[in-house]
């Protein structure tokens, strides 16, 4: 069966942006800000879609651990940071999730093709350990990511 899960993903620039949202700097091409934008409802219980580095390095406490399909969006090297690669002059790419939906607005992908699966390792946070948890990967995942609760399949079914 499937579950939600969080999903920290690309932000899309945009004049409209919330103010929780980071800040575009267009002259460097990469957001700027110390958390993630977004502020959707936290699913419970609470399950983290890692699909880059917190895959080995997750970094926060969890107490089950599985691996799981992201159907609807891809992982793509596609996103400039200045703080987990490259320099402010210099940003780097790191990975980040682009909905289908996404990369149809841009004329990046076809409407009707199969939809996109990303696999990656979920984590299932305890209850106590929900606030600290989220406060700490909105700062890691800060200047670019945003927050969104997914469908995810695990790989295994049990």
């Amino acid at each position: 069966a499937c579950f939600a899960a969080w999903l920290y993903s690309f932000v899309q620039p945009s004049a409209e942006a919330p103010a929780a949202a980071p800040r575009w700097d267009a002259a460097a091409g990469v957001w700027l800000g110390n958390r993630a934008a977004g502020g959707v409802e936290v699913p419970d219980p609470l399950w983290i879609f890692g699909y880059g580095s917190l895959c080995w390095r997750p970094d926060f406490p969890h107490e089950e651990t599985l691996v799981g399909r992201c159907s609807g969006w891809g992982r793509y090297f596609a996103q400039r940071s200045c703080d987990h690669r490259g320099t402010p002059s210099s940003p780097g790419l790191v990975a980040t999730m682009i909905s289908d939906a996404q990369l149809e607005a841009k004329g990046l992908r076809e409407p009707g093709e199969p939809p996109s699966t990303t696999c990656g390792l979920c984590y299932r946070v305890g209850a106590d350990d929900v606030p600290r948890v989220l406060a700490n990967l909105d700062f890691r995942e800060k200047g670019g990511y945003t927050r969104e609760v997914v469908q995810v399949q695990p790989a295994r079914p049990g």
